[in-house]
């Protein structure tokens, strides 16, 4: 087998197994399927990382977006610093820093609806959250 898995060296990574598995397709002999698993840390609640830029009180209303003005301005921005971050986490934040200001300025905001949690992203519009609904009650039945 000549495959390689490659691996960053973490503190994180606890142990890396590579078995056989059955593919999709049929295997050759060349080509077998295999399987990865890569056992890490187990995530923490305090290594989440709440972002800062967003209002706890207000939200974007998409519904009353500037949808002209989003569409030109997304078209507009270099991406440069993002496909051209060494670091994943830099990469993201240059990501978010660019969309949060353009959402900024092409979105007005609202308040957010305290009387209740809301179990999907403000911008899901009522027909997403119906089809999610479905999906899950499909998935439901086929278990």
């Amino acid at each position: 087998m000549l495959d390689v898995v490659l691996v960053r060296d973490s503190v994180d990574i606890r142990e890396i197994t590579v078995a056989l598995a059955d593919g999709i397709v049929p295997a050759d002999a060349y080509h077998p399927s295999i399987d990865i698993k890569v056992g890490h840390k187990a995530f923490r609640r305090s290594d989440s990382i709440v972002p800062s830029n967003i209002d706890p009180v207000r939200d974007w209303n998409f519904k009353r977006s500037d949808s002209t003005l989003l569409s030109k301005l997304l078209s507009e921005v270099s991406w440069h610093d993002v496909l051209e971050a060494q670091d994943v986490h830099v990469a993201c934040r240059h990501f978010y820093e660019t969309i949060y200001s353009i959402f900024d300025i092409c979105i007005p905001k609202k308040c957010r609806n305290t009387g209740k949690s809301r179990r999907y992203p403000v911008w899901f519009t009522k027909s997403i959250i119906k089809d999610c609904k479905r999906k899950i009650g499909l998935h439901s039945a086929w278990k």
